[in-house]
């Protein structure tokens, strides 16, 4: 026997196994595992929820609105639905800073006094003729009558016009504008002079169920009373940008 022949020394696994059980003979190293085995040079796929469904989806299939992770499935009725204010996100929810009771009610008792101020000024301009009148004019005491319903149509036509205008051009009546705040839609935009205009008889609602619609503010999550409930309106701190706050 050659052994030079018989088992070449160049070829590491054709050393000889004499003596050695054939299921020992030669093993890999049990604790090297294959490169693909091991995971090495693979990273997952980033991912992150939807802020809506919560489903993971991979972070560049997700559309960022209003600081708000959505879904390619959720854009459709999200955009409705958030157009409506029939949802909040939760980012958005916790970035609007709503206003209390209590400054919501020293705004309205500011806004009232303003109110009062144009009612006794236009009372005072009519004040005259009715004296006139009510002391045995020739005019008929028709006129009289007349003469006051106008005056009560002028002072409500005058108060609708105040809360829809104010409302509808700066979001805020001069009582909101002094106390920092601001009516908004529940994404945080402006609202229109037709929900302004609603608001305010919302607002009358509220007065005549004996003020609750006003009382729901101080029980409320998002402090909305009635009329807010009504028209899909929210009551903010005007000062703090809704989208500074959170992330």
């Amino acid at each position: 026997m050659n052994p030079a022949t018989d088992f070449p020394m160049d070829e590491p696994d054709a050393r000889p196994t004499i003596g050695v059980p054939p299921d020992e003979a030669v093993k890999p190293d049990a604790g090297v595992l294959p490169e693909s085995a091991s995971g090495e040079g693979e990273r997952p796929e980033a991912s992150a929820l939807c802020d809506l469904c919560r489903q993971p989806r991979p972070e560049d299939e997700l559309l960022v609105l209003w600081r708000t992770r959505i879904c390619a499935s959720c854009k459709p009725a999200a955009l409705h639905r958030l157009r409506e204010g029939l949802i909040v996100p939760e980012r958005l929810q916790s970035a609007l800073v709503y206003a209390g009771f209590w400054r919501r009610f020293l705004a309205k008792f500011i806004d009232g006094l303003v109110l009062a101020a144009a009612n006794w000024a236009m009372s005072l301009v009519a004040m005259p003729l009715l004296i006139l009148l009510n002391a045995g004019s020739e005019l008929p005491v028709f006129w009289f009558f007349a003469i006051q319903i106008l005056l009560m149509f002028l002072q409500f036509v005058f108060g609708v016009s105040y809360y829809t205008w104010l409302h509808g051009r700066f979001g805020a009546t001069l009582g909101k504008m002094a106390l920092g705040l601001k009516v908004v839609r529940p994404d945080g935009s402006a609202i229109s002079y037709r929900r302004a205009f609603g608001r305010y008889f919302g607002e009358v609602l509220s007065a005549l169920l004996l003020y609750v619609g006003y009382l729901m503010v101080a029980f409320d999550e998002e402090k909305r009373g009635l009329h807010d409930l009504v028209c899909a309106t929210r009551v903010i701190h005007k000062n703090v940008p809704p989208l500074s706050l959170g992330a």
